[in-house]
């Protein structure tokens, strides 16, 4: 009888250990998904701020380009940077730029964007007055809509 209670004495105490090694177990993986979560927001906004910040420098390059031209250049390969001619991001694209537009054109014309959504279900794009965001496929499109409206005129 000793026996029987001196082994049911230890399947309770190795029970308890397994339980409480699952309990460590299930809790560390839930704060490493948690913890993968918040690398993985982190990473996006690194990649959409580094196409922004791509986007302004193209934008203050085709400024300079105007200025010593007179124009706007006829696609980006005139500004010879390649190294700013497509999004940075793993799955970003080479950006596309909206030819024949001029500085008196309307200032919130799209002048370059990124074809694909690749930061969150949104495009990065470079206003023709300088000014760079995020907008969703729709936004995108209706604003494409109106640089072109304003193109054909």
């Amino acid at each position: 009888m000793n026996k029987i209670i001196t082994a049911i004495i230890i399947l309770a105490v190795l029970g308890g250990l397994a339980a409480g090694v699952l309990w460590v177990i299930k809790s560390l993986s839930e704060q490493g998904s948690a913890y993968f979560e918040v690398v993985q927001d982190a990473r996006q906004t690194a990649w959409d701020l580094k196409c922004l910040e791509q986007l302004r420098v193209l934008g203050a390059d085709i400024q300079m380009y105007e200025a010593a031209s007179g124009r706007l250049p006829g696609d980006l390969a005139e500004l010879g940077r390649r190294e700013l001619l497509r999004c940075p991001a793993p799955n970003g694209q080479p950006y596309e730029y909206i030819a024949g537009q001029n500085p008196s054109m309307r200032g919130a014309n799209i002048l370059v964007y990124e074809p694909q959504a690749v930061h969150d279900g949104k495009h990065a794009v470079l206003r023709l007055d300088g000014q760079v965001e995020l907008l969703t496929s729709q936004q995108l499109q209706e604003e494409l809509e109106k640089t072109r409206f304003a193109l054909s005129r």
